[in-house]
């Protein structure tokens, strides 16, 4: 039969093996780990790309750019599964608000300054992104199940 004092010590035995396997087995290179940035959906950025440290990061932000309050290149085509992350930026040429319909989100969008969109897709189905002032879809965004 074994001591109380000898169980302890059998466990705090026990414990350290865990904890050395834990620490040979983990693989602590300076690229699996990375921090993400959070981002604020009501914050406005005047940067247009963004900077890919790995290619577990997130896709390039999509940026609709706006002549005259016209899509350059034709309405942007977004599809994202529910519970991702709708992630797109704006620039014009003119000041303006942008209005996603369905999430009901509206941003005003500066002269030569990109205005940037995250929230969540939470609402399944086909939502236009438009230009208030022109009227001008500028983009659809597609949330699938």
């Amino acid at each position: 039969m074994q001591s109380r004092a000898s169980k302890i010590a059998l466990a705090i035995g026990a414990i350290a093996v865990m904890v050395v396997l834990f620490v040979v087995l983990s693989d602590d290179s300076e690229d699996k780990t990375k921090t993400k940035p959070t981002t604020n959906s009501d914050t406005t950025t005047t940067t247009t790309t963004e900077t890919k440290t790995s290619d577990d990061d997130e896709p390039p932000l999509p940026v609709i750019t706006l002549r005259d309050g016209e899509p350059v290149g034709g309405v942007e085509k977004l599809s994202y599964g529910a519970g991702e992350r709708v992630r797109f930026a704006v620039k014009s040429d003119t000041d303006g608000e942008i209005h996603v319909h369905g999430f009901d989100i509206e941003r005003p969008v500066q002269a030569g300054r990109a205005t940037r969109f995250s929230f969540p897709a939470d609402i399944e189905g086909v939502f236009e992104v438009e230009d208030h002032d022109s009227g001008a879809e500028i983009a659809r965004i597609r949330v699938s199940p």
